[in-house]
């Protein structure tokens, strides 16, 4: 039988990502981080569950200005791939998460945030609160993203609006009227 995918969560992996916190975050305590992803109930979340634990953790070490907390978010993703992380992988989706629980108000900065994470990890279920909350503005920044030099921003675009993305939140709006993706798959042709 096939290893869960919930269990790539491991202490090793929590302390390879408090590590490069670190080099960030010098204050960190990297101890208390890691019992805090880890403390009660971490055995019955599953994966989603898990993911979002970690981004709440990540959230609590973060400051409370947003724009400096995105900025840091990115400093992270460049110091991970700098230290060898494999970062295409889904393991790291709890990253762009924090964007997603906590940028609708700063839209701008989370957008170019969300596209910075993505050229690493996957952005495309971060991207769908956005969408919902300015549709107009969302998908003039997916249209921008399907033109983009980077393949994985590329496949953000496309993805990211999918309106019925597995394990993602539903755009029901694109589900009847799917002529605002139609620009972005049309460059990706």
């Amino acid at each position: 039988m096939a290893e869960p995918l919930k269990n790539v969560y491991t202490p090793k992996f929590v302390a390879l990502i408090c590590s490069s916190w670190k080099s960030i975050l010098p204050n960190l305590d990297e101890e208390a981080f890691a019992y805090r992803v880890f403390e009660a109930g971490w055995k019955e979340l599953e994966l989603k569950g898990r993911m979002s634990r970690l981004a709440d953790v990540m959230e609590s070490i973060l400051p409370n200005d947003f724009t400096k907390a995105a900025n840091l978010i990115k400093e992270l993703i460049s110091k991970l791939s700098e230290d060898g992380f494999s970062l295409g992988g889904f393991e790291y989706m709890f990253i762009p998460e924090y964007i997603e629980k906590n940028g609708l108000a700063d839209f701008e900065i989370s957008l170019n945030a969300l596209k910075h994470i993505t050229k690493q990890t996957s952005c495309e279920f971060a991207i769908r609160p956005f969408i919902l909350s300015d549709v107009k503005l969302s998908m003039e920044f997916m249209l921008e993203c399907s033109i983009n030099e980077h393949a994985n921003i590329r496949r953000f675009a496309s993805e990211g609006c999918r309106s019925r993305l597995p394990w993602a939140i539903s755009l029901p709006d694109f589900k009847n009227d799917a002529s605002l993706i139609l620009p972005i798959l049309e460059n990706l042709k």
